[in-house]
C-alpha cells in the first residue's frame, strides 16, 4: 500500500482488514533550489503544500516578497522552476534540483523537527484462545 496520506488512511480504515506491524520514522530534510545563482530577489516559490508549511520560517525570513505557489509534488515544483524556486522535501530519494540542473541556495530549512512515517502492515494474526485459569499447584515440601 502506498500513496498520499488521505488515500493511505482511507485504505487502512475501509480497505482490506490490515493492522500496523511496524514503522520507520525518517527526518525530513528540505533544500531550496533555484534556476539561477543565490539571490534574495526570487519572484516565486513552487512546492508541495506540506514542504511549504514545514519551511515557512525560512521562506518568511529569506524570501519575504516571493509568491508561494502550491504544486502537486516537490518534483513538479522543481520541474516548473528555472527562474523560480523549489522547496524539496528530501524524504523521497534523489533530488529533483539536480535532475533539473538547479542550484541549491539553502539546505536544512525545515522549521522545527518533522518526520516522515512509513508503516508496515499485514493481516491480523489470530491469537490462541485463552485457557481456563488453573489453581496453583502446591507440592509438599
Amino acid at each position: 500500500m502506498e500513496g498520499a496520506i488521505p488515500v493511505t488512511l482511507d485504505e487502512l480504515a475501509w480497505g482490506e482488514h490490515l493492522i500496523i506491524t511496524g514503522e520507520l520514522l525518517l527526518p525530513v530534510e528540505s533544500r531550496c533550489w533555484s534556476g539561477r545563482a543565490r539571490s534574495r530577489h526570487h519572484q516565486a516559490v513552487i512546492s508541495h503544500p506540506a514542504a511549504i508549511t514545514q519551511c515557512r520560517n525560512f521562506l518568511t525570513r529569506q524570501l519575504p516578497d516571493a509568491v508561494v505557489v502550491a504544486a502537486a509534488s516537490t518534483r513538479v515544483g522543481a520541474g516548473c522552476v528555472r527562474p523560480r524556486l523549489a522547496v524539496r522535501r528530501g524524504d523521497r530519494g534523489g533530488d529533483p534540483g539536480e535532475h533539473y540542473g538547479l542550484v541549491e541556495i539553502a539546505s536544512r530549512i525545515v522549521t522545527g523537527r518533522h518526520l516522515t512515517r512509513f508503516i508496515r502492515v499485514g493481516p491480523p494474526v489470530a491469537l490462541p484462545e485463552p485457557r481456563e485459569p488453573t489453581a496453583p499447584r502446591w507440592s509438599p515440601s
